[in-house]
């Protein structure tokens, strides 16, 4: 099988012909080297190679997932740091509206408790219209009723020929203007 190979007169098979081309052959054994050496020079580079651009793309990334994921950290920190401030605004925004509102609460109350307290006057001043009113409806009735009772028993004859006089003269007196009197003189006394 090889070159430099040893016959022997017996015939062997399987490993034990393998092992004997072997036995005593040094030839054979560099041949065997160089070959296994050219063999592992021409097929390892290239899966080292493969083998080393799989750790580099897998390195690189690596690299790329940990910057992104340090950019993404950044993100949320910088969420988180404002998210506490704009809490801290809403917060205050709410307060400064529930102090507005507060405001607001207490001008309405104030302006309605005006508008109630002019209501209640205007009511007051309405039903003491109406009972001064009807008081002088009652107090005219009643001194109506006490005269229709009293003036009889007062009246004689002598003060009944004096009030039919001065009746009778104020009558006089009256048309005896009105035929003098202007137009304009008799709107002002209608006025009067």
């Amino acid at each position: 099988m090889f070159l430099f190979a040893v016959e022997s007169g017996e015939s062997l098979s399987g490993y034990a012909a393998v092992a004997h081309l072997f036995e005593n052959n040094v030839i054979n054994w560099l041949v065997l080297v160089v070959l296994l050496v050219v063999l592992w020079n021409k097929v390892t580079p290239a899966m080292f190679a493969k083998r080393e651009e799989g750790i580099n793309t897998a390195l690189r990334e690596a690299a790329e997932a940990r910057a992104h994921a340090e950019a993404l950290l950044k993100e949320q920190e910088a969420k988180v740091a404002n998210v506490e401030q704009e809490v801290a605004k809403k917060k205050a925004d709410a307060q400064a509206l529930a102090e507005e509102l507060k405001v607001q609460r207490q001008q309405q109350t104030t302006k309605d408790l005006a508008d109630l307290e002019q209501k209640l006057h205007n009511q007051i001043a309405t039903e003491r219209a109406v009972a001064v009113t009807e008081l002088r409806g009652v107090a005219a009735k009643a001194a109506i009723h006490l005269t229709e009772q009293a003036l009889p028993a007062m009246m004689n004859d002598n003060i009944r020929s004096k009030l039919l006089n001065q009746f009778m003269e104020q009558l006089d007196s009256s048309t005896s203007q009105r035929s003098s009197l202007s137009d304009e003189d008799r709107l002002q006394m209608k006025t009067h």
